[in-house]
């Protein structure tokens, strides 16, 4: 009677940390972001959607609606490229521009990239000064932390 006692204990622990795992996966992390594996093994750690017509440069495919790109330069330039669109197009403010960037908690998403980047999240940024802090600060926000160094941001949307 104990050998089976044990069995099932064990198979519920290995079930709770199973769902413990997923669950952190898409959970928070410390910094206030979202870790997401996929972005970085997309190497599109600003989570761009998939485009369908006229992609960027270096994009050959989609994973679950988000595209992905044959280098991770390839991905970071195509997020600038995206934000300079927005910005060229008179989204100037971090609010302004998270609000089209993203659908997902929005309110929490500016506070954060605002927070990281130590701006009020309604004034206009300068640009592009402030094009690689707000790279930096997204990138952390959709992957829970951003492995890049700002001289790599900037070569990567410089080429």
């Amino acid at each position: 009677m104990n050998d089976r006692l044990l069995v099932v204990a064990g198979v519920l622990g290995i079930a709770a940390y199973i769902l413990a795992t997923e669950e952190a996966s898409a959970a928070p992390d410390s910094s206030g972001g979202t870790a997401n594996v996929n972005g970085w093994a997309n190497n599109n750690p600003g989570n761009l959607i998939y485009i369908t017509n006229d992609p960027f440069r270096g994009q050959t495919g989609d994973n679950g609606g988000f595209g992905v790109y044959d280098t991770l330069a390839d991905g970071v330039r195509a997020m600038g490229l995206t934000l300079t669109q927005y910005y060229n197009a008179g989204l100037k403010s971090v609010s302004q521009i998270i609000m089209k960037y993203s659908q997902t908690d929005q309110a929490a998403y500016i506070k954060n990239v605002s927070d990281w980047m130590q701006v009020d999240p309604n004034e206009p940024l300068s640009w592009p000064q402030d094009e690689v802090p707000l790279i930096q600060a997204m990138i952390r926000q959709e992957q829970g932390s951003s492995q890049l160094s700002d001289a790599d941001v900037q070569s990567y949307i410089n080429s």
